[in-house]
């Protein structure tokens, strides 16, 4: 520690940034800021510390999370640019969305006033408005041993990433248990029998269509045209495993209930060209007024998540495979985190496979 400079003691430090001695301490744990150290052990704040507690404190003032902030603070300048820029068009995103929301309160308000019933439908819709947004805080199991995880505002869509055995399939499993309303769809869903799957959607009209649209839009942007499987007459035979596979993620991506849709690996059944039409139409989604509920897609094809296009209404997590705390990447070259998290991530093949049995649900 250089004995020319002013160093601060916590209290001093805190008082100067008008914040408590206790954020300092939690900023350390979370490893934005890390004081130096007198030759006696104790915490101190030099010129240094507090430029960088100025910058996370003005991040912070922006609605940055603390995820965020420890991914962008070592960034150079240009790539700091365009995360904020990111950021800001996810911010106007969801200003577009309250405003929408606020309207439609407004609009059950004044027919109850009237005396009239609110249309059908309109209820749930405020209801769904009141319920997006906010931190979702999870308290982790092992491999992390009960620490604690918030999960900032949760995104339309949020990528899991990360190897085998660094845990992420745990964290869904808890994402689930805490999310009021969430469903997940597991590995195992291309076991099911066609006609299950076709009963279960001909006893729901309203979702058929809604299913059926979907895999209209993936047809268009590229996909396998899986609708003459839902069609009043299908054609006879099974479908085949990219039909099938195509089917149940539109009947789950369609859910009008959920609130947030757990998929474990998209991809599985789907060949090369299905995986990025079906990940355009989720973008094309999410960059449109809130619709579905949130994704959170745990994935590890290139084909799912292309980098290069993931744009301000996504969010990815990074597992890293020590079983450090799941992390926020920044999907930009150069980001901390960018080139571990690229790596699990594979092109997908022309044709799809048959996924293999699926992980322990430690993966």
């Amino acid at each position: 520690m250089n004995p020319s400079a002013a160093f601060l003691s916590p209290s001093e430090a805190a008082r100067r940034l008008k914040i408590s001695v206790k954020a300092l301490r939690l900023y350390e744990r979370r490893g934005l800021l890390t004081p130096a150290r007198t030759s006696a052990g104790w915490r101190a704040y030099g010129p240094e510390q507090m430029a960088r507690a100025h910058e996370l404190l003005a991040m912070r003032r922006l609605g940055l999370g603390h995820a965020q902030i420890k991914a962008l603070l070592d960034l150079p300048l240009e790539a700091l640019e365009a995360s904020l820029a990111s950021h800001q068009a996810g911010l106007e995103g969801r200003m577009a969305e309250l405003g929408a929301a606020v309207a439609r309160v407004r609009a059950v308000r004044a027919d109850l006033a009237a005396g009239r019933a609110p249309a059908a439908g309109d209820l749930e819709a405020v209801a769904r408005d009141g319920a997006a947004g906010g931190a979702l805080s999870l308290t982790l199991p092992w491999p992390w041993n009960g620490e604690a995880f918030d999960l900032e505002g949760p995104r339309p869509i949020t990528w899991l990433i990360g190897p085998m055995g660094s845990g992420k399939t745990r964290f869904a499993d808890r994402l689930e248990a805490s999310l009021a309303g969430a469903r997940a769809v597991q590995e195992t869903r291309l076991d099911e029998p066609d006609d299950r799957v076709r009963d279960r959607l001909k006893s729901d009209p309203a979702l058929t269509e809604a299913a059926l649209a979907l895999l209209g839009a993936v047809a268009e942007a590229g996909g396998l045209d899986a609708r003459p499987w839902l069609a009043p007459e299908p054609l006879p035979g099974n479908a085949p495993l990219e039909a099938r596979a195509l089917v149940l993620l539109a009947e789950a991506l369609c859910d009008p209930v959920a609130s947030g849709l757990i998929v474990h690996m998209p991809e599985y059944g789907l060949g090369g060209a299905s995986q990025r039409a079906l990940a355009r139409v989720l973008r094309h989604r999410a960059r449109g007024s809130r619709c579905g509920p949130s994704l959170f897609l745990m994935t590890r094809s290139a084909g799912m998540l292309d980098l290069a296009q993931a744009g301000p209404d996504e969010a990815v997590l990074f597992f890293p495979p020590n079983h450090s705390l799941p992390r926020a990447v920044i999907p930009l070259p150069g980001s901390p985190g960018y080139e571990a998290m690229a790596l699990c991530l594979a092109e997908p093949g022309a044709k799809p496979a048959r996924p293999a049995p699926a992980p322990p649900r430690g993966a």
